[in-house]
């Protein structure tokens, strides 16, 4: 009587081949009934052994594309993760201010201002540049009216 859960029990021992040896040579040969594919397997797999692989083992060459497609994604991002990126440091913003950007690529201008009530000293914008470092500049900060009024006329002028 056939059953889901009642099965012929066959020892492991059946299974077992004390004189097998795997074959670890990449990728394993075509068969020799299927030599005639290996022109086509050369064509779609090239130097690629995940998709010489998967095609000896299918024989299936739309399944070894897709091997390959995958693996040359995966050395891109490999690629990508390994990049080295030119970068800015983090500009500030000023106390009692705020800044255009958080960003900091080559060509990136961030641009100063101050909060009501403030005026900017320093530089309004500053550019990063393509070396990864911020053009010249004096840092801005944002003091009050009436710090600013007072600056002012402590000042002196000479002609």
């Amino acid at each position: 009587v056939a059953s889901l859960f009642h099965h012929d029990a066959i020892p492991f021992a059946h299974y077992d081949d004390p004189n097998f040896l795997p074959d670890f040579g990449l990728p394993p040969r075509l068969p020799d009934w299927a030599e005639h594919l290996r022109p086509e397997m050369e064509s779609v797999c090239a130097d690629s052994v995940a998709c010489q692989y998967d095609y000896v083992i299918t024989l299936n060459k739309d399944y070894a594309k897709v091997t390959k497609q995958h693996e040359a994604y995966a050395l891109y991002l490999a690629n990508e993760a390994n990049r080295k990126y030119t970068r800015c440091p983090a500009l500030p913003k000023p106390l009692n201010g705020r800044k255009s950007e958080n960003r900091y690529w080559p060509g990136t201008i961030v641009r100063f201002s101050c909060d009501d009530g403030y005026q900017l000293v320093g530089n309004e914008t500053r550019l990063c540049r393509e070396d990864g470092l911020w053009s010249s500049g004096v840092d801005p900060k944002c003091i009050g009216d009436r710090e600013s009024r007072n600056a002012m006329s402590n000042s002196k002028t000479y002609v």
